[in-house]
């Protein structure tokens, strides 16, 4: 099998062909492999957590104003002279909150130490006065294991508090930049889940497990508060307090109770709290969707932007790179300002600027090599140019703008006389050749004593040179390399000899032809119009005798076979008369510069014009002749006279081709763009297709046979052309063998003001 088989390296026996995928492709697949590395890995989380601030700053929204912050601020501590205050202070508290209608009360508060019994008994008293609406808080705190390892344990309040109310979980975990931005709907204890406190005062905190971001989109500010010290007091609205939960936590800088947070920086333990507890109740713990998603978003993002562009713009670069900019960070705004998602613009954003670089690299390349090959084709073209000025057929001289050679190639220094092209460089061309047509530098532009460009300034002389016509062109042109700039600011000087010996003797061979040519076809023109003339006054008297012998004049004629001679010989003559004159017409149209006077005419009295030069042997044969002019038809401005033999040349046309009892019809009309139509059509034999387009050439017939029917000299179409073309009028010709013949004069712009007479309609049997 030639060929052998499919993968088999013939030449190397049975080795099988080393496949390799595409350069392209292995590189792109790196890329996408390191760009998922990247977004796995968490390198892009500092960006992220910048771009989820500003979306916190961007999608405020306010506290649902179920929840009233007690604080325990500066002023408080201040008032209150004594840290940590004794518990009889919080059954107050607890007292005045439940007079005013609070719902829940948690307490953000380290209660686990032992106190005065006086004090922890006032306390369990208030809290024991409740139907379980206290929450006291725990927390987490390392400690030594039974095996000395390190552990987790619990920190609850002192067991003489905790009857009668509801343990929640305060503690907070940071992330690994130390900032604070998930909470938790329950904490793990080692002993179970541990709701935590924003979801015990929400009313979740055994509806679900697990943590949450946090919406920092909710204004701290508008979380209601009220000062410890004033509730103590009694001295607060009570509007603050009634239907709500109350969070019961320290604020002043004193206690250190303060997390890094988004949005806010520093915040209180009590607001973080509080913000969870709004995230909840809101409906606004905030998820974010897997690295799978962000991956994929990323993809796509590449998979638009990273296209080959043929063209390369600003716009086509930029525009669908701002509208990736805007989807990236406007998209994620929009999302979680109406659902609690958190999308990752991050990867989109990254892989947006790896097309743009990848986009500008790209392009940065592709000029750089066009660069090159720019610098490749000048070179190129240098070359062919120095090729094309050795070998050209064309002597080139170029001089400075002093007039000193600095190149002349060998065509040239034959033309000139020089022997030797390389020698005369350097030398001043007016010292060697005085009468050669220098440039006129004294006409060039100038700008003090430097020339300036012109936008066209050639200039082409006539110069003899011994036995040689030549033309010199000179031109010059500014040369921007700054070497040669030093020399009359760059001009350089170009003079282009060209050998017209043989073509001066071929223009004034071909003159003296075009001389003798006229002069010969005048005297064609003299001679066909003098013999006109001498043929046409034997040939008036033929016809004038024929005539009257025709008509018996003098008397009968005889022997009678005569008289068939007589007709024959008035209708040759007739004929005859009819050709001198058609030649003669022909001639005067050919003469050209005719100025034709017009005048306004009607159409009706133009047609009985042309019937009346067609004379009645025209319409014999009982042919039908109809005539059709609409009403308001307008006056046609024509030439009366050459008008008149266009129609008469068409009806005899459509005479001579109609049988006997045919019509002649003679229509006419206005066109959709106002123009005069006048159409002759007829019944007649017809003319094949292929004819239409030579039947208006002079002496061209469709029947060119000798055995023809009809007479004629083929003249009559032609000369309706030129007399038509006259009126800037034409003819349309339509015809098919055996389906008459219709003639159409177009008048475009031959209209007179002024209308005919009414409609004509006219039905004649000649």
């Amino acid at each position: 099998m030639r060929g052998g088989l499919h993968g088999i390296d013939t030449k190397q026996g049975s080795r099988p062909k080393d496949f390799a995928l595409p350069r392209w492709l292995v590189l792109r697949a790196a890329i996408l492999a390191l760009f998922a590395l990247v977004i796995y890995s968490g390198a892009l989380d500092p960006l992220e957590r910048l771009l989820s601030d500003w979306r916190f700053k961007l999608a405020a929204r306010p506290a649902s104003q179920t929840l009233t912050v007690v604080e325990i601020d500066s002023a408080s501590l201040h008032e209150l002279d004594s840290w940590p205050w004794p518990r009889g202070y919080y059954a107050t508290a607890i007292d005045n909150l439940r007079k005013a209608g609070a719902r829940k009360i948690g307490f953000d508060v380290d209660l686990s130490g032992r106190a005065d019994s006086a004090e922890d008994a006032k306390l369990a008293a208030a809290i024991a006065a409740g139907d379980g609406d206290v929450v006291l808080s725990t927390f987490m705190q390392p400690r030594r294991g039974a095996d000395g390892q390190p552990a987790l344990a619990e920190i609850q309040p002192e067991e003489r508090l905790r009857k009668g109310i509801v343990l929640a979980s305060i503690n907070m975990v940071a992330e690994s930049d130390g900032i604070l931005r998930r909470g938790y709907y329950a904490f793990a204890t080692g002993q179970g889940d541990r709701p935590s406190m924003a979801a015990t005062l929400a009313g979740q905190a055994y509806a679900r497990s697990g943590t949450y971001y946090i919406d920092f989109g909710i204004e701290e500010s508008s979380i209601p508060r009220l000062s410890f010290a004033d509730l103590l007091a009694n001295k607060f609205d009570p509007e603050l307090v009634r239907g709500r939960n109350i969070l019961i936590g320290g604020t002043a800088l004193e206690l250190a109770d303060e997390f890094a947070v988004p949005a806010y920086g520093i915040v209180p333990g009590v607001f973080l709290h509080a913000l969870s507890y709004e995230s909840i109740l809101q409906g606004r713990t905030l998820v974010r969707p897997s690295l799978l998603l962000s991956l994929i978003t990323a993809l796509l993002v590449i998979v638009i932007l990273d296209r080959r562009r043929d063209r390369w713009s600003w716009l086509s670069v930029l525009a669908p790179h701002c509208a990736v900019l805007a989807m990236g960070v406007g998209v994620p705004l929009l999302v979680q300002r109406i659902w609690p998602v958190s999308l990752d613009a991050s990867p989109m954003l990254l892989a947006q600027f790896l097309c743009l670089g990848r986009t500008v690299g790209s392009e940065l390349e592709r000029r750089a090599r066009e660069i090159f090959r720019q610098r490749a084709f000048n070179a190129r073209q240098q070359a062919l140019v120095t090729l094309a000025v050795k070998d050209s057929s064309d002597g080139i001289i170029v001089t400075d703008a002093e007039g000193r050679i600095e190149l002349c190639n060998e065509c040239g220094a034959t033309m000139l006389g020089f022997k030797n092209p390389a020698a005369v460089a350097g030398s001043t061309l007016v010292e060697l050749v005085p009468d050669f047509p220098i440039y006129p530098i004294e006409r060039a532009p100038k700008r003090g004593n430097m020339l300036v460009p012109a936008d066209c300034f050639a200039v082409v002389q006539g110069y003899t040179r011994g036995n040689r016509a030549l033309e010199v062109s000179a031109d010059w042109t500014l040369c921007d390399d700054p070497c040669i700039k030093e020399v009359q600011g760059g001009h350089i000087f170009v003079y282009t000899l060209r050998d017209v010996s043989a073509r001066r003797r071929i223009e004034e061979a071909e003159r003296d032809a075009k001389e003798k040519l006229i002069a010969a076809s005048q005297a064609k023109s003299q001679f066909i119009h003098n013999m006109s003339h001498e043929l046409r006054t034997p040939l008036n008297a033929v016809i004038g005798f024929s005539d009257m012998i025709c008509r018996e004049t003098a008397g009968p004629v005889s022997p009678a076979v005569y008289a068939g001679y007589v007709r024959h010989i008035r209708e040759g003559g007739k004929n005859l008369l009819n050709v001198i004159n058609d030649v003669l017409e022909v001639t005067w149209l050919e003469s050209g510069n005719l100025e034709l006077p017009r005048e306004p005419i009607d159409l009706a009295q133009l047609i009985q014009d042309a019937r009346s030069c067609a004379g009645s042997a025209a319409f014999d044969d009982a042919k039908i002749f109809t005539v059709d002019i609409p009403g308001g038809f307008p006056l046609l401005l024509v030439n009366h006279r050459c008008f008149t033999q266009a129609l008469m040349h068409l009806f005899s046309n459509a005479r001579k081709f109609t049988v006997v009892g045919g019509r002649i019809d003679v229509i006419a009309r206005l066109g959709s763009a106002g123009e005069a139509i006048i159409e002759i059509r007829d019944d007649g034999i017809g003319v094949d297709r292929k004819h239409l387009l030579r039947l208006t050439e002079a002496f061209y017939q469709a029947d060119q046979s000798l055995s023809r029917k009809h007479e004629g000299t083929g003249l009559g179409l032609y000369l309706i052309t030129k007399y038509l073309a006259l009126h800037n009028a034409r003819l349309e010709l339509e015809s098919e063998v055996g389906k008459g013949f219709t003639a159409r004069i177009v008048l475009p712009d031959a209209m007179a003001p002024g209308t005919s007479l009414e409609s004509t309609q006219v039905h004649v049997v000649a």
